[in-house]
C-alpha cells in the first residue's frame, strides 16, 4: 500500500482513489451523498457550524471523461447508465448521480484486496439503483448482506406516511473469500433460556460446560441493527449534516 496508515485526505475522493495502488485495501466504508436533492447545512451554534454540502446532481456534475473511462473499462456499467439516461433523459438527477457514483465505485473495487469488503451506506432514495450498480461492478454472487440500520426519532407534523427511520448498508466482498469476524460480533441472548435450549444435546440434556459456552458466546448478529444515535450526545455530536454514530463504524470495522 502506498498510503500511510491514518492518513486523512480532504479532497474529492476520486482523485485520492486513483492514486492508491491496486489490491491493497482490506475494508472500505462509504457514506456518499444520497441524492436527496437538497442542501445540508450544520446548525448555527454547533461545533460544525459553517459546514455544508449540496446533495443535488445535475448534468454539470458529470464529466464526459468519466463516461468514456467507464465505457472503456466496464461496458456492463456503461450499459446500465445509458439505460437510465435513455429512460429518464440526460439531465436526469438519477443518471447524473449514478455516473458520479459509478466511476468512484469502480476505483473502490480496484484498490480492494481479493479478500476485501465494501460497505456502502445509502437510503431508500437510491438503494434500488445502487444495488444494480454494485451487482455490475462487484458481481451479484459477491453480495453478502443488505444491512438495515434502524434508529428512532420524532416525525414531522402532518405526516401522511410511515416515519422513515432506517438506512441501508450494502455489503459486498470483492471475491469468494472474505473476512467476517463472527466471534467479535456476537451479542447476548435476550432470553437466557434460549442459550440453554441451543446447548441441549439430542437427548434433551446438556452439560454445565455447554451451558456456559453458549451463554458466554451469545448469538451472531442479524442483518438489522438498532444502534442509538450517540452522535446526539454532547461528547460525540458536532452538528455535521448526516453525521453517523461512532458505534456504527466500530461494528463494521470489527
Amino acid at each position: 500500500m502506498n498510503v500511510a496508515n491514518r492518513t486523512i485526505f480532504c479532497h474529492d475522493n476520486l482523485e485520492v482513489l486513483r492514486g492508491i495502488n491496486s489490491d491493497c485495501v482490506a475494508l472500505i466504508y462509504a457514506d456518499p451523498p444520497f441524492n436527496k436533492k437538497k442542501v445540508f447545512t450544520a446548525p448555527i451554534g454547533s461545533a460544525a457550524e459553517g459546514a455544508s454540502f449540496k446533495d443535488i446532481f445535475t448534468e454539470e456534475d458529470v464529466k464526459e471523461e468519466w463516461l468514456e473511462t467507464i465505457k472503456e473499462d466496464r461496458d456492463d456499467v456503461y450499459s446500465f447508465l445509458v439505460g437510465i439516461r435513455d429512460i429518464e433523459g440526460r439531465t436526469s438527477y438519477n443518471f447524473c448521480y449514478l455516473a458520479y457514483m459509478a466511476v468512484r465505485l469502480i476505483e473502490c473495487h480496484r484498490i480492494l484486496k481479493n479478500t476485501g469488503s465494501l460497505y456502502l451506506h445509502c437510503d431508500s432514495t437510491m438503494s434500488h439503483y445502487l444495488k444494480i450498480l454494485l451487482d455490475c461492478i462487484f458481481g451479484e454472487k459477491n453480495f453478502r448482506n443488505e444491512i438495515v440500520w434502524c434508529y428512532h426519532g420524532p416525525g414531522s407534523p402532518g405526516m401522511r406516511q410511515f416515519n422513515r427511520k432506517s438506512d441501508t448498508i450494502f455489503w459486498y466482498s470483492k471475491g469468494s473469500s472474505w473476512i467476517f469476524n463472527k466471534d467479535a460480533l456476537r451479542v447476548p441472548y435476550k432470553d437466557p433460556g434460549q442459550s440453554l435450549r441451543r446447548a441441549m444435546a439430542s437427548d434433551g440434556t446438556f452439560t454445565k460446560e455447554e451451558i456456559d459456552m453458549y451463554r458466554d458466546q451469545g448469538k451472531i448478529l442479524e442483518n438489522w441493527w438498532v444502534i442509538r444515535i450517540a452522535a446526539r450526545s454532547k461528547k460525540e455530536y458536532v452538528g455535521y449534516p448526516t453525521q453517523k454514530p461512532l458505534a456504527l463504524l466500530e461494528r463494521i470495522i470489527r
